[in-house]
């Protein structure tokens, strides 16, 4: 499923992302921002599989203290990831 989210202060976030029994099974993560290191969104994407909302808040705050950032921010992806979940 495609889904786009915009918080106040960060840049559009857009998220292809498939659920299955309240767990991510599929994500790819992309917008107006940047990552530096650029590569770093695919272990991201990677470390998300199989993760409920709650762990995905874990994993989320620790892969945002190993890289920087601009125009997103780990609270605005946390949002976007669990606002999918709704959708």
């Amino acid at each position: 499923m495609k889904f786009e989210y915009k918080d106040k202060g960060s840049k559009l976030i857009r998220l292809d992302i498939d659920w299955e029994n309240g767990r991510i099974k599929k994500i790819n993560i992309y917008g107006d921002f940047f990552l530096h290191p650029e590569e770093s969104i695919f272990k991201l994407e990677k470390n998300l599989e199989g993760k409920d909302i709650y762990f995905a808040k874990k994993v989320i705050d620790e892969f945002f203290k190993s890289v920087e950032y601009a125009g997103i921010d780990p609270e605005s992806l946390y949002k976007a990831i669990k606002e999918s979940m709704v959708k």
